[in-house]
C-alpha cells in the first residue's frame, strides 16, 4: 500500500491498532529519502545517519500525534527538517543571519535553472547544491528531487508560500552561480 495515500482516519485507525507495523512501513516507503534528505542538510553520511534514526524514533513516539490534516509525508518531513536544523544548531552551522538577502537576477532566469537541473549529472549537482546556503539547499531539494508542491512545502517549514517561492528563486540563482564559477559539465 502507498504510504502517499494513507491520509486522514485510514491512518489514523490503523495507528491506533498496531503502530509498530506503521512505522515500520513508514520506514521501507521513507527511509531513503529521510535519509537524502538529511544527508543534503547536513553534509556528512554518518550525521545523516544518525538523523535518520532519531527522526524515526520521534516518528514512532509521536506517531499517535498525527492527525491526518496532511500527507504521512509532509508531517514527516518537517519531523526531518526539524531534526537536522537542531543537529546544526548544535553544531553551530546555522548561518542565516549572515546570508545576504540582495542577489541580482538575469533574464530568462526561469528557463535557465530548469535546463542547468535537468541536464547536470546526479553527482556534479549534489557537489553544486553543497556549495549554497542550506537553507536554499533544502528548498531545491524538496522542490526538484522530491517533487513536492510549494504548497508541501510551505507547510513543513512553516513559512508562507511567498516566502518558499522567492527562497527557491534564489536558491536557483545561488546554484547558477555555484556551477557557472565551477564550470561543472553538462551530460550532453
Amino acid at each position: 500500500m502507498m504510504m502517499d495515500n494513507l491520509r486522514g482516519t485510514k491512518l489514523l485507525s490503523k495507528i491506533s491498532s498496531d503502530r509498530e507495523a506503521v512505522v515500520e512501513e513508514i520506514i521501507d516507503v521513507y527511509g531513503d529519502k529521510i535519509l537524502r534528505l538529511c544527508f543534503i542538510q547536513l553534509g556528512n553520511v554518518e550525521e545523516a545517519e544518525d538523523a535518520t534514526q532519531e527522526v524515526f524514533l520521534k516518528v514512532f513516539k509521536n506517531i499517535k500525534k498525527y492527525n491526518g490534516d496532511s500527507s504521512i509525508y509532509t508531517w514527516i518531513y518537517k519531523i526531518t527538517i526539524n531534526t537536522c536544523f537542531d543537529i546544526l544548531k548544535k553544531r553551530n552551522k546555522l548561518r542565516y543571519d549572515d546570508i545576504s538577502l540582495y542577489i541580482n537576477f538575469i533574464k530568462d532566469e526561469k528557463d535557465t535553472e530548469m535546463i542547468i537541473l535537468k541536464n547536470l549529472t546526479s553527482k556534479s549537482i549534489r557537489v553544486a547544491l553543497m556549495k549554497i546556503p542550506e537553507k536554499y539547499r533544502v528548498l531545491l531539494y524538496m522542490f526538484y528531487f522530491e517533487e513536492l508542491k510549494i504548497s508541501e512545502i510551505s507547510t513543513i517549514l512553516n513559512e508562507k508560500e511567498n516566502t518558499i517561492k522567492t527562497r527557491l528563486k534564489r536558491g536557483k540563482a545561488a546554484l547558477r552561480r555555484v556551477i557557472e564559477k565551477e564550470e561543472i559539465n553538462y551530460v550532453q
